[in-house]
């Protein structure tokens, strides 16, 4: 364990092990092959039906939500599976858009459904620490308190089953790729990575360091760069750190048996394969599931125009104010509602505060006003960051309880 681990969480909710992503992007980026030729929807049913034709099953469970990730899987899945075959299952509060979204299609569709509720789920903070612990021993990685809660429940929902996860197809088709050329490609890559990972919490010990120790593993990848058209530095940094270290272990990891095609090397090739401009906003990758699957994206929104792009963004801002209850809080649990999610919120946040790691943040404050008349979200992403750093100290995973000189 580093000396500098817990500050390292803190400032990006991973801890950065440079050999273990190079592992891993060597993996996904390694494969010498050119898959600009592939039919994209054709190559994401072929990975899915051999992946389940290797185990043998007949039956599998999808996490489902709004998103384009799990609606082009429940595509890919219709091709293969009848659908009294597929489970859908979604986490959140009845009105959460993920929760009326999947509804919806399971509907049209004729296929189950079931809902989740965060706030009839009971959390553990003994189990959730037994889960993260063999986590970090496993893949040294370090999934937030929340994320192992919900994960967990939907684990036992699965009860055994193959679960099929959307992991990595919107990093893979390009969404988070920054806007300019110099965030994702040039001297501001570093420096992009680090604004978008901090918890905007704290400012953290360490800047320096984790500058120096990233912009060495991007010139230790050079010569993947030089093999794809659209792998770019920041594109290094996010898989091999972010989604490595703390998506991953959320969205795959949780389950006895996943299968995650978007993980495939043949589909990241495809798009790495593709020109820049095709995965800058996920633009190309966006436009293939609509036509593809017209049953599963029937309620997709039709491609449009730039005025009325730009008219849509004038009446976004003058929409009212958003509803009371932000939509992290719909999607993870209310701890108004629900007293187990109090609990440990209310017994981590305490003890991390006492600890004085990080005294100009009040985790106890942002508890407080979680469970108080109007939460944020920003509310709920303090009181989760506090609670996750205090297991993981329990644990005996990051640090001693005290920041590194």
């Amino acid at each position: 364990m580093s000396a500098h681990s817990l500050d390292d969480y803190l400032a990006l909710d991973f801890v950065p092990e440079p050999e273990r992503a190079s592992q891993y992007v060597r993996h996904l980026f390694g494969r010498a092959i050119d898959g600009s030729a592939a039919d994209p929807v054709d190559l994401l049913c072929r990975i899915v039906e051999e992946e389940i034709g290797k185990r043998g099953v007949d039956e599998v469970v999808l996490p489902l939500t709004a998103g384009y990730d799990s609606r082009g899987l429940l595509g890919a899945l219709l091709s293969v599976l009848p659908a009294k075959s597929i489970h859908c299952v979604t986490f959140g509060s009845k009105d959460f858009h993920d929760v009326t979204g999947a509804a919806a299609v399971c509907s049209r569709l004729g296929l189950e459904h079931r809902r989740l509720d965060p706030n009839r789920m009971r959390w553990d903070l003994d189990r959730f620490t037994d889960i993260a612990r063999a986590r970090w021993e496993k893949h040294r990685s370090l999934a937030p308190v929340d994320g192992i809660a919900v994960y967990a429940a939907l684990s036992d929902a699965a009860e055994g089953r193959v679960v099929l996860s959307g992991y990595l197809g919107d990093a893979v088709s390009g969404a988070h790729l920054p806007k300019t050329d110099d965030a994702r490609t040039g001297s501001g890559v570093t420096a992009q990575f680090l604004r978008w990972n901090d918890p905007k919490i704290a400012a953290a010990q360490g800047v320096e360091r984790r500058t120096a120790l990233f912009e060495t593993f991007i010139a230790d990848h050079a010569d993947l760069l030089g093999q794809s058209r659209s792998l770019t530095p920041f594109d290094l940094l996010d898989f091999g750190f972010r989604q490595n270290f703390r998506i991953k272990s959320v969205a795959v990891d949780a389950f006895e048996d996943c299968i995650a095609p978007y993980e495939d090397t043949r589909w990241v090739a495809h798009w790495m394969a593709h020109n820049l401009p095709d995965r800058l906003g996920a633009s190309s990758y966006r436009s293939i599931y609509p036509a593809a699957f017209l049953e599963v994206f029937a309620d997709a929104p039709a491609s449009r125009s730039l005025v009325q792009r730009a008219a849509g963004r004038v009446r976004a801002k003058m929409r009212p104010a958003p509803p009371a209850v932000p939509w992290v809080i719909q999607a993870r649990g209310d701890a108004r509602r629900n007293a187990s999610i109090a609990a440990v919120f209310e017994e981590t946040t305490r003890a991390f505060d006492q600890r004085r790691v990080r005294p100009e943040v009040s985790a106890t404050s942002a508890f407080e006003r979680l469970t108080g008349d109007a939460p944020t979200g920003k509310d709920f992403m303090t009181t989760r960051w506090a609670a996750t750093a205090e297991m993981y100290v329990r644990a005996g995973i990051l640090g001693n309880g005290t920041s590194s000189p």
